[in-house]
C-alpha cells in the first residue's frame, strides 16, 4: 500500500544560514512512500521489516541503530538536561511515518514542555536526491553540519517546529526541537548521530 506524505516545509531566502532563527511561510511538497511490513518502535528504537519502496522516496537498507545509539542518554543530559525518551509519542504521520516505512528510525524525548524528535533512515541515492531538492526549494541551505559536498544541511520549520535536515554519506537525519532558535541547536545532536554512521 502506497501512503502519501506531505511535508510542511517552509519557503527560504536561499542564503547560508550562520546561527540566526528564520520565520518563513508555508509550502508543502509531496512524495511517496512504500510501508514496510512492520513500523519502528520510536519509544524503544527497535527496528523491524524490511526497507522496501518503489516510488520517489525508497529505503535502501533497514537502519540498525537504536535511539540510544544515536543520542546516548549521557550525552543528552549533557547538552539538554532534563530530557528524557518520551514513552507515548506521537510519530505516526507525515515525515516521521515516512522514515519509518523505509526502514529507518524516529526518536522522542522530553522534559514535559519542550520536545525533541529525531529520524533516523538510508534512502536510495534517488531518494536523497529527491529530498534534497524538496528541501533546497523551501529551506534555507547551512554549513552548520558540515561542508559541501560531503554534508548537506538545511533549516526551517516542520510543521511549525524548528528543523534541521542532513544528508551524509548517503544517510538522512531529521532533527526537531522545540526549543531551537537556529541549526546550531542542533550541532551536538547531529555530532553524536554521525559517530553510528559507516564513514566511506
Amino acid at each position: 500500500m502506497r501512503t502519501s506524505v506531505v511535508f510542511a516545509l517552509l519557503a527560504a531566502s536561499g542564503l547560508i544560514l550562520t546561527g540566526c532563527s528564520v520565520e518563513l511561510p508555508t509550502a508543502t511538497v509531496t512524495v511517496t512512500a512504500t510501508p514496510s511490513p512492520t513500523s519502528t518502535d520510536a519509544a524503544s528504537g527497535s527496528a523491524s521489516g524490511e526497507a522496501e519502496g518503489s516510488g520517489p522516496l525508497a529505503g535502501a537498507s533497514k537502519v540498525g541503530a537504536t535511539c540510544n545509539d544515536l543520542v546516548q542518554p549521557p550525552v543528552m543530559q549533557q547538552d539538554f538536561p532534563g530530557f528524557a525518551v518520551n514513552p507515548s509519542p506521537v510519530l505516526d504521520a507525515g515525515q516521521w511515518a515516512d522514515m519509518k516505512a523505509i526502514g529507518g528510525i524516529v526518536c522522542a524525548w522530553t522534559n514535559g514542555t519542550g520536545n525533541i524528535v529525531i529520524g533516523f533512515a538510508n534512502p536510495t541515492a534517488s531518494s536523497i536526491t529527491a529530498l534534497e531538492t524538496a528541501f533546497g526549494k523551501t529551506y534555507a541551505q547551512t554549513d552548520a553540519f558540515g561542508a559541501l559536498p560531503e554534508t548537506v544541511g538545511y533549516y526551517g520549520k516542520l510543521g511549525g517546529t524548528p528543523d534541521a535536515e542532513i544528508f551524509v554519506a548517503g544517510y538522512w537525519v531529521s532533527i526537531t526541537g522545540t526549543m531551537f532558535t537556529s541549526a546550531d541547536d542542533a550541532i551536538p545532536l547531529f555530532s553524536s548521530i554521525n559517530q553510528v554512521i559507516p564513514q566511506a
